[in-house]
């Protein structure tokens, strides 16, 4: 005869993972539909990045909440499996404003708390980077780079060869409602962030500690 207090425990463990794969499923459906919209909508730049933008943070969700599902309580995972899923919209949909170039070689684990405020980073400074880097209507080229560096310590790199921040910017403290996000983002997992701008080109770079 099993223990009350088991079986609950086990009842609850199922309940918690039937959640999470229709929270997954239900999250996919939004993200395709939102998608959807972007790819028929006659809209402008800013309004279609906005729309893959906000497609890429619901998919990121549902991809956290599949891998509880299928996983359990996770410790670790993968980001780099997370963060080619976010640079795809934007490589496809949106393939006339920037060529989009990845280079995330897998595995790059990192703990499951942090996974969603690396992807909201990452997704925002790319949309900044098809946003601005190339207003003029020129297509440019925006690289996107998860490695390990020293002692195994995460580094994301976000690059463009547009004609970076304006003379005076500082990025720690100026900037819209994008620029806040990434900073808060950032003190959240406690990672270090350094934008880059000499010349021609931005340099986004973060890293774990």
């Amino acid at each position: 005869m099993p223990i009350p207090e088991i079986a609950s425990v086990c009842a609850d463990c199922s309940l918690l993972v039937e959640a999470d794969h229709r929270i997954a499923n239900h999250l996919a459906m939004l993200s395709s539909y939102v998608r959807l919209k972007a790819a028929g909508l006659a809209a402008d730049l800013e309004t279609r990045l906005l729309l893959e933008n906000i497609g890429a943070q619901v998919d990121a969700v549902g991809r956290l909440h599949r891998a509880l599902a299928t996983h359990g309580n996770l410790g670790s995972v993968d980001l780099s499996e997370h963060l080619r899923a976010i640079c795809a919209p934007f490589a496809s949909g949106l393939a006339g404003a920037a060529k989009l170039i990845q280079d995330i070689p897998a595995p790059c684990y990192v703990r499951a708390d942090q996974v969603l405020p690396l992807s909201q980073i990452v997704s925002e400074v790319i949309t900044n980077a098809f946003k601005y880097a190339h207003a003029d209507g020129q297509a440019g080229v925006v690289l996107v780079r998860c490695h390990l560096g020293e002692g195994g310590a995460v580094q994301i790199e976000v690059v463009d060869d547009g004609p970076g921040l304006p003379a005076g910017f500082d990025p720690a403290t100026d900037g819209g409602l994008g620029f806040r996000l990434i900073r808060a983002l950032s003190r959240q997992v406690r990672a270090s962030t350094v934008f880059e701008s000499a010349g021609k080109g931005l340099r986004f770079r973060l890293a774990l500690p």
